[in-house]
């Protein structure tokens, strides 16, 4: 008989298997989705079915952390794209890029171009800094998401975009696509993380 599990059954699940050593957030959130997917579909009592099944399946629940490691990663590339080919990320990108340009007929384009370069440093380490930081005081430690974060971050500063792309029209919209991107990917994250949050504490 299916039956739905509370936050509080669900929460359990979490944190029997934090103190059995599955330290990311999000690949014990797949884990727990599992168990409780299985003791949802079992008979009688949650606490019996949970401890039934970690006496049967704990072992190998635990040595298929990277199969879980998989999904999560899934989960944040799957988060990556939908933030891509959000409509409203395409929109603000180019109006930023259309303000460029007309402020650019009253300056010089090369001024605007440096204008957007430095913003997206500023906005790209601002978001970065503040996600580390909220993530030490949240205690939240994704093992897919951080590394996701910080590739994106470090490539962006590495990656010298005046020196790769000559035309300045594409060089405008490479930065006015990135600074909105940068938004964009935090707001879908925080979101990610106050699902899970709402899921397990509500």
């Amino acid at each position: 008989m299916y039956k739905k599990l509370t936050p509080l059954e669900l929460r359990t699940i979490d944190e029997y298997l934090e103190e059995a050593g599955v330290r990311y957030d999000d690949i014990r959130h797949e884990m727990t989705d599992h168990v409780a997917t299985a003791i949802e579909n079992m008979d009688g009592a949650f606490k019996d079915n949970f401890s039934r099944y970690m006496l049967y399946n704990k072992k190998d629940l635990l040595a298929s952390n990277r199969a879980f490691k998989k999904l999560a990663r899934n989960k944040a590339l799957g988060i990556l794209k939908t933030t891509v080919l959000k409509p409203q990320l395409w929109a603000i990108a180019l109006t930023l890029f259309a303000s460029a340009i007309l402020s650019g007929n009253y300056s010089d384009i090369e001024d605007r171009t440096t204008d957007l370069e430095i913003t997206l440093l500023i906005v790209s380490s601002v978001l970065y800094f503040y996600f580390w930081f909220y993530k030490i005081i949240s205690r939240n430690n994704y093992s897919v998401i951080n590394r996701l974060v910080t590739f994106i971050y470090f490539g962006s500063i590495v990656f010298k975009a005046d020196r790769l792309i000559d035309n300045t029209m594409v060089l405008l919209f490479y930065y006015s696509f990135s600074i909105t991107f940068f938004l964009f990917l935090m707001q879908s994250l925080w979101t990610l993380n106050k699902t899970y949050k709402l899921r397990y504490h509500a």
